[in-house]
């Protein structure tokens, strides 16, 4: 039996995806890791990709993140790295949404970017549950002339995770809701602050940084 094999721009399913690595043996070896699943496709220089898998060994690697992601606004992050707890809280907030262990991540890797590709977050449980606290408690301020409609508790949630630039997806798991009711929610808060959309939302909504977790 001959199986057709589907090409990448008729299959769906594949993930494109760009790894930033200062040394060549790091990139080849999470180019690999990558590359012996089909569902993955590794973009070439210039083109742009889904998810962008980055070396925590790089150095400046925070600034290389911020200025990928800023540059390519539709590519996700995914880290590589050894983190403790607050270290992995300040990649979550900075917008790094998978954090791959390095005694792990032949394992681990392809996992955490389908699941971010996917739009959702891929961490350690512990370090997800302190983080979804965190959003939640997160204070926002709301200007003045904004329309004086009342915003119900889960609003406010969800209205704090909006201005961190949380997908759909991501606010559902967080919540604990399905993502038919966060999109509910979201109608509800542009409705009630008469914004139209996310950017002009966040050019309104100032997010103050968390004390515990600002530096």
């Amino acid at each position: 039996m001959t199986v057709k094999r589907e090409s990448l721009h008729e299959d769906s399913n594949v993930i494109s995806v760009k790894v930033f690595a200062t040394h060549a043996h790091i990139q080849k070896d999470f180019e690999q890791v990558l590359s012996s699943r089909r569902r993955f496709h590794l973009t070439q220089s210039g083109q742009v990709a889904q998810v962008g898998v980055f070396d925590g060994e790089m150095s400046d690697v925070a600034a290389t993140v911020t200025v990928i992601t800023q540059q390519f606004s539709s590519m996700r992050a995914v880290l590589v790295a050894l983190c403790n707890t607050e270290e992995s809280l300040r990649w979550l907030c900075r917008g790094v949404a998978g954090i791959v262990s390095y005694d792990h991540y032949r394992r681990d890797l392809p996992i955490a970017v389908k699941y971010v590709a996917q739009g959702r977050i891929w961490c350690d449980a512990e370090v997800f549950e302190l983080w979804r606290h965190c959003l939640c408690d997160w204070q926002i301020q709301v200007p003045d002339d904004f329309p004086a409609f009342r915003l119900t508790g889960r609003e406010q949630e969800v209205l704090n995770m909006l201005v961190h630039s949380l997908s759909n997806k991501e606010i559902a798991s967080c919540l604990n809701i399905t993502e038919r009711t966060a999109k509910f929610h979201v109608s509800n808060i542009f409705w009630k602050l008469d914004v139209s959309s996310r950017r002009n939302l966040r050019e309104k909504v100032h997010a103050q940084p968390l004390k515990a977790l600002a530096g």
